[in-house]
């Protein structure tokens, strides 16, 4: 239901409305106009563009210099504006934030601060706590070197990390991201770390923004109460156009003749 929720705010935000006009309208409404007014992107953008961080505080010296050089090296002046249109759009957002690893080396370098989407993600709160995370699923699908679609799966834990994947066929890869039950999932050690890492923070590394925070543990779209007055918008816009359009170009109408009566136009075949 969430995923199709995200669907949904996603198209409206493009302007991929619905066209609400009569079945024998439609087709000549998609073919003809091609109109769709589009409010729903200022609704998101507007407070995305009010929501600036100033600055960045902390007691110690030496903390504040390392949170800025984490600040920096990870462009978050432009990743928080991401986050920030996410959850906005959608209603929910999610940043993981984890160390880098060189290749072959155990000692982290940096850390690392990545925008997860939140159509990949699924956080399982306490069923008495909406604001404590149990675990957090991570499921996607990329591509390998031979261009073969691989399905992951990653499970956060306070204590641990857990990392599967399992290869894909042309019939799974079809499937919804969320329908991957029985694929064969395998321990992820690719990367040369064991499939389930160690987890030293005592908290599940990534974090939830919720939009609109209530007693759900998911957030509400900005757009969630403006889809119904998009459709009504397009369907005044295009009712204009229509009506229009059939006020210059008048249909005519006789009245007291039968159809067989009318001469027949020898190009079109018609009777005119």
């Amino acid at each position: 239901g969430r995923l199709h929720y995200y669907e949904r705010c996603q198209r409206y935000y493009e302007g991929k409305h619905l066209i609400m006009a009569p079945d024998k309208y439609l087709d000549m409404v998609k073919k003809h106009y091609k109109r769709r007014i589009n409010y729903c992107d200022l609704v998101v953008e507007a407070p995305v563009s009010r929501m600036v961080i100033d600055c960045i505080s902390c007691d110690e010296p030496t903390a504040k210099e390392a949170l800025e050089e984490v600040w920096k090296y990870n462009r978050m002046d432009a990743k928080t504006i991401k986050i920030h249109r996410n959850a906005i759009k959608k209603g929910d957002a999610f940043a993981q934030v984890w160390p880098h690893f060189p290749k072959g080396s155990t000692t982290p370098d940096r850390y690392e601060i990545k925008f997860l989407t939140p159509d990949i993600v699924l956080p399982i709160y306490e069923s008495d706590d909406s604001e404590s995370l149990a675990m957090v699923r991570k499921q996607w699908v990329s591509f390998d070197s031979n261009g073969q679609p691989v399905a992951h799966k990653w499970l956060f834990y306070p204590d641990r990390i857990e990392r599967y994947y399992a290869p894909l066929n042309r019939e799974t890869v079809r499937m919804s991201v969320d329908d991957f039950t029985n694929v064969g999932w395998m321990e992820y050690t690719a990367d040369g770390f064991s499939g389930v890492i160690d987890n030293p923070y005592g908290m599940i590394p990534i974090i939830h923004f919720r939009n609109k925070e209530d007693d759900s543990p998911f957030g509400t779209s900005e757009l969630h109460n403006a889809f119904e007055i998009q459709d009504s918008i397009n369907a005044l816009s295009i009712d204009l156009m229509r009506t229009a359009e059939f006020q210059a170009y008048k249909q005519r109408w006789v009245t007291g003749v039968e159809e067989e009566e009318l001469p027949q136009n020898p190009d079109t075949g018609r009777r005119e």
